[in-house]
């Protein structure tokens, strides 16, 4: 597997959404090309795509925030918002080229030091975060009440 990696742009919207989907299947095709597209404009946000042949293969979502992050100690500070890996391509190094691409976006833009989170209950990405460097500050468990 020969993995390339890019800074994803319009015309790829229908793979992005087709891999965004294994994260948010709740989600409609139209509401995550919505979300692709307001990356392609946004100068601190950008969504990179892995390409194996012609065959994209994963996507990751990086932004630059200078809000508080949790557990940062800079500003801006750049963050992980989501990493997708097509199964068929999963522990062949895609996650770790899209990440580390991120991060030299993220250090062009002035950051120190990468955010992100994860589900508590997907234990994949926790372990994908620990054994790239990450380490954990906070567990969290947020509620919403109808009023």
């Amino acid at each position: 597997m020969m993995i390339r990696v890019a800074q994803a742009e319009e015309q790829d919207l229908r793979e992005l959404t087709r891999l965004a989907k294994i994260l948010w299947p709740e989600e409609t095709d139209h509401d995550l090309q919505t979300t692709f597209k307001e990356t392609f404009y946004r100068p601190n946000e950008i969504s990179i795509k892995a390409l194996d042949g012609d065959k994209m293969v994963g996507i990751a979502i990086f932004s630059i925030r200078s809000e508080y992050v949790e557990g940062s100690e800079a500003s801006p500070t750049g963050y992980l918002e989501a990493i997708i890996v097509d199964e068929s391509a999963r522990g062949k190094g895609v996650a770790n080229a899209l990440l580390e691409n991120g991060i030299e976006w993220c250090k062009g833009r002035g950051c120190r030091q990468l955010g992100s989170d994860v589900e508590l209950d997907n234990e994949v990405s926790q372990a994908f975060h620990q054994k790239s460097g990450f380490r954990e500050v906070n567990r969290l468990v947020c509620y919403i009440r109808e009023i």
